[in-house]
Parts: structure tokens; sequence; C-alpha cells
């Protein structure tokens, strides 16, 4: 099956580099959700930089400890730290596309503290698989006159980056996650596990990477 590439021609393939958010790259010393936002934005920067990149991309299976400042993620009873998605680091407002037909199931938007902000799941068919395809930290544009049922079809502009006011509290990037059960969510669904959770995430939530970033260069 030929995939639509998520970015289109935005970026060169050479502009867009991998990048390790595991607490073996990054630590975060800060207490505070605006802490955690400042210190992650540097190293983005400082890695884009480092790479000569637009974009970053990663993150399937990665442990990391960007969540411990949000009682959404880190409390007594659980610790969430298991990113279950694919980041797509890049400026905001930059374009989507849809990488196959896509029907919308549902959206919303997640405020609570480092949350998905503007979020989308569509059903759809993958490695010819009934599935689920969620994008969080949109831009609020990206939800507004959207209907559930709504189809859009490959190669679609589909919703556009959130900046940080519209998405979560982060800096701007794609969380695109690839689900098999929504098990009753609706606009949602734990982009981060537990270790405890990890044996059925990871079978619900297959590796989304095989979807392409962009049209390589000639």
């Amino acid at each position: 099956m030929t995939y639509f590439p998520l970015l289109n021609k935005q970026f060169s393939s050479s502009e867009i580099q991998s990048v390790d958010l595991s607490p073996a790259s990054i630590v975060i010393s800060e207490s505070s959700a605006e802490g955690t936002y400042k210190q992650l934005d540097d190293y983005i920067q400082r890695q884009m930089k480092l790479k000569n990149a637009k974009v970053l991309y990663g993150g399937y299976l990665e442990i990391r400890h960007l969540y411990q400042n949000s009682p959404h993620f880190s409390n007594p009873v659980k610790n969430r730290n298991i990113h279950l998605g694919w980041d797509i680091w890049a400026p905001d407002l930059t374009d989507l596309y849809v990488p196959v037909p896509l029907k919308v199931h549902s959206f919303a938007y997640n405020d609570q503290i480092l949350d998905y902000g503007a979020t989308i799941v569509f059903s759809c068919m993958l490695k010819n698989t009934p599935s689920y395809l969620l994008m969080g930290h949109l831009s609020m544009k990206s939800i507004e006159n959207l209907a559930v049922g709504q189809h859009f079809y490959a190669g679609d502009v589909v919703a556009q980056l959130g900046p940080k006011a519209e998405n979560g509290g982060w800096p701007p990037h794609l969380h695109l996650q690839w689900i098999l059960d929504m098990n009753g969510y609706h606009g949602d669904y734990p982009g981060v596990c537990s270790e405890e959770e990890i044996e059925f995430q990871k079978v619900n939530c297959p590796d989304p990477s095989f979807l392409p970033l962009a049209f390589r260069a000639e």
C-alpha cells in the first residue's frame, strides 16, 4: 500500500532527522510545566541546529521523564512515562497531509497540563487492518468546523501543528499514534503509559513509523 507523506514537500529529506528524548539525552531539572517547556524547547532547537534540521522525529516506546511536572501523567498511583506514538517536531502551523483515506471518529480539546490540546482521532485502514489514527497537539483551527464522520482523502491537508497556547503547552509538534481498539475513548487516548500497562499498549498501539514524512529528494 502507498502512503502519502505526512509533510508532503514542505521539507527535504535531509532536513528531517531523528531525535532522542530519553533520560540519557535530556534531563528535565525544572519543577513546573513552564520549566519543562523551556528546557525541552531549548533542547529541540539545539538538536535542530546540530543536525542542520528543520524537523525532528521519533519516540515510539521511548521512556521519558518529560511528563513528571504534570499530574496528568505522574502521580503516586501511576507514573506514565513510556511514549506510545511518534512525535514530529516542526514549526507551528506546519501543514499535515492525509496519509490514507480517513474518516473523523472524534475530536476534542484536551486541556490538562501538558496534555494533547487540540486533538483529532480518525478511523482508517493501516497495513490492511481497521485502525484509528490519533493526531494531537494541533492548532485550534484544525478542529473548527470539523464533523464526526467527515471524510478526508490521501494528499488532503487535514490539520496544522498548534502553537504552545493551543497544543497543551508544548514546543510545536505532532503526536501521531496508531491505535487498534479505542476502548471507549473519544477525542482522546493515552499517549503515554506506565510500565504496568506496556504489554497491552504496545500491542494495541503499534509502531506508526512506516508512515512516510516527506517525498524523498530527487
